[in-house]
């Protein structure tokens, strides 16, 4: 009985964490304005997806999403997957993008 109670609780936390994921990309799409496509695509890359994985996931090819991470990291403004990690972890005031 014990042992159900902590996949509940382990699965709820899990599930809790995915959800603010979620939220950290939509609002990352908002700020950058981000395509329906490439949010979905963002948020493959945030939980970890390989572009193999993401293209199976999405019904698209390898080359679609690729060029869709390119876009997404034109409009952010970053050149990496460890520049998108920080801006996911960034405060929602600190998203905005810097005026140049």
């Amino acid at each position: 009985v014990r042992l159900v109670g902590s996949e509940m609780c382990i699965r709820d936390r899990a599930n809790s964490l995915e959800n603010e994921l979620h939220g950290r990309c939509q609002a990352i799409a908002d700020v950058y304005q981000l395509t329906d496509r490439e949010t979905e695509v963002l948020t493959c890359l945030s939980e970890g997806w390989s572009i193999p994985a993401a293209a199976q996931r999405l019904m698209v090819s390898q080359d679609t999403v690729r060029t869709h991470v390119k876009h997404i990291y034109a409009k952010i403004g970053i050149h990496s997957r460890d520049d998108l990690v920080e801006i996911i972890k960034m405060p929602d005031e600190s998203l905005l993008p810097k005026s140049g």
